[in-house]
């Protein structure tokens, strides 16, 4: 069978295991990464078809090592996803008779979710919770090799620019604790 993880492993040519058997998408684990949403899907579509158009081309010049220009193969590199959603207040349909449930469910808010990077941790990853359980707010971020390598966050989502900033420019952070990404949003996390 195929090597599995949380998903089929693939190399950065979306190979398995089977080098005969190629996957992407929601099966497709890249680099300990299983996305399980549509732009990832289409990026490992897009690269594919170039890893696959290359793979003719090779076999058309007889195994040349490089596409005709010195370019080397093509390589899916992984994709970097932000991901926002508001699921709306719960409440009853129009056509049922009030109840004290139904007024607990319509004075509940909205909830908003931002889900950022690789937000599994790893052996060796620091993980940084802040969770306040009067403000329904959760907010985890994974930190590898002094980098952001992904977050969630729950309920109140004004740190969650400050984090993609942080996240995007995949630079290391600073050394103090990390509790300031997740409280104060438009600070510079470099600083």
């Amino acid at each position: 069978g195929l090597d599995v993880a949380r998903g089929v492993v693939v190399d950065d040519a979306l190979r398995t295991s089977d080098p005969r058997v190629h996957a992407i998408g929601d099966c497709a684990e890249y680099d300990g990464v299983l996305h399980g949403l549509a732009v990832p899907a289409q990026d490992q579509a897009d690269a594919l078809a170039r890893v696959l158009l290359h793979g003719a081309r090779v076999t058309e010049r007889d195994g040349a090592a490089e596409v005709p220009g010195g370019m080397p193969p093509p390589r899916y590199r992984g994709t970097r996803t932000l991901t926002r959603l508001t699921l709306p207040a719960g409440g009853p349909p129009p056509s049922s008779p009030p109840s004290s449930a139904t007024a607990v469910r319509e004075a509940q808010p909205a909830l908003d979710l931002a889900a950022f990077g690789d937000p599994h941790p790893r052996a060796g990853d620091d993980v940084v919770r802040l969770s306040d359980a009067t403000r329904g707010v959760h907010r985890q971020v994974v930190v590898r090799g002094g980098r952001l390598a992904g977050g969630v966050l729950l309920g109140d989502l004004t740190a969650v620019g400050t984090l993609a900033r942080a996240w995007e420019d995949d630079e290391p952070l600073r050394s103090e604790p990390l509790l300031h990404l997740l409280t104060h949003d438009g600070e510079d996390p470099h600083r």
